[in-house]
């Protein structure tokens, strides 16, 4: 399980562009990636991310997050083909809202969806999947010896 938490601190000088509104707020950013082994050799990989509502600079974010799922499996003697069935932001969550000020009288107010969502299957195939053929730390010992 991998867990992150991400801190930003922003303090920019927007007074020069006549910006009155300026916040030194803590943006966070915290994320998460698991991979979980099921039955038959069956991997469940979830991963997120969310980011709560922060003042930062000249601008107010509301709070967004994305969640998406990965459900596959390896086949063959040596693994070397994959099949996986995904989903990217299952709940539609991704959107960007903010309101920015700037100079005198300007307030711009946005609401931005990120458009990652996505449902397919992925299929790949590794060549070369066999293991590494290292023979230890002496392998090129009988080169040598005849050179």
């Amino acid at each position: 399980m991998n867990y992150s938490a991400d801190l930003y601190f922003c303090n920019d000088d927007v007074y020069p562009l006549g910006i009155t509104h300026k916040w030194n707020g803590l943006i966070a950013v915290i994320t998460f990636d698991n991979t979980f082994s099921l039955p038959n050799s069956w991997l469940l990989n979830i991963k997120g991310g969310f980011t709560p509502y922060n003042e930062s600079g000249p601008c107010q974010t509301e709070a967004n997050g994305y969640l998406n799922l990965r459900l596959g499996k390896q086949f063959l003697k040596d693994k070397s083909l994959s099949v996986a069935i995904l989903a990217n932001d299952i709940f539609k969550t991704n959107y960007m809202e903010r309101v920015a000020y700037g100079g005198i009288n300007i307030r711009t107010q946005y609401h931005e969806y990120q458009d990652k969502r996505r449902f397919g299957i992925d299929i790949s195939w590794k060549f070369n999947a066999t293991r590494s053929r290292y023979k230890g730390s002496h392998a090129g010992q009988e080169e040598r010896n005849r050179l």
